[in-house]
């Protein structure tokens, strides 16, 4: 299999992620991934580059988890996954939200999690890795430049509506990180139970 797109592919990739720029793989060539438009996206120059510098080596297990969300039922609401403390879960979830986010202009996430040592550190990781910018001091603004936004829990409170208004009128994937620090007085992303 060749490392580069082909026109057609490059095209397609194009009019998916409705930008111009370099066809590049989301999980690189040199790692095993394969040149095709499901492992393809586009990237400015500058945004490839960074990405050079800056790999991150999939496991086997995550390249399987990013596989399975591609391959999930169309008209499925949502998706779990059961990692172990220390296994990698950070990055598998981050490869399958520069997917996703590759796919439309108009895309945001909100990522909840339980500590500000931790939203610090999924900030760091999704940037250097995975050139996707979090936004940590104020989920509830909605800054030119960031692809959404990284809270705690505890965050979640002061800005639930904007949460619930965000998931209600634009497309947008919230992950729940370490789900058993939420609670029933957390919140509720549709309004509806």
């Amino acid at each position: 299999m060749s490392r580069l797109f082909t026109k057609t592919q490059k095209r397609a990739l194009i009019v998916d992620a409705e930008k111009e720029g370099e066809a590049d793989h989301i999980i690189p060539y040199s790692r095993g991934g394969q040149t095709d438009v499901v492992n393809g996206q586009i990237l400015t120059s500058t945004e490839n580059r960074k990405k050079a510098a800056t790999q991150f080596k999939p496991r086997e297990w995550q390249q399987r988890m990013l596989q399975s969300w591609i391959n999930r039922p169309i008209d499925s609401k949502g998706y779990l996954a059961v990692c172990a403390p220390g296994s990698g879960k950070t990055s598998a979830a981050l490869m399958i939200v520069r997917r996703w986010l590759n796919g439309a202009r108009d895309r945001k996430v909100i990522i909840v999690v339980p500590s500000k040592n931790l939203q610090l550190s999924w900030r760091d990781i999704a940037n250097k890795f995975f050139q996707i910018n979090l936004e940590t001091e104020d989920c509830s603004s909605n800054k030119h430049g960031f692809h959404g936004s990284v809270t705690t829990y505890q965050g979640v409170s002061s800005a639930h509506e904007y949460i619930r208004k965000r998931v209600s009128q634009s497309d947008t994937m919230v992950i729940f990180d370490e789900v058993h620090h939420c609670s029933d007085r957390s919140f509720i992303v549709t309004g509806k139970q």
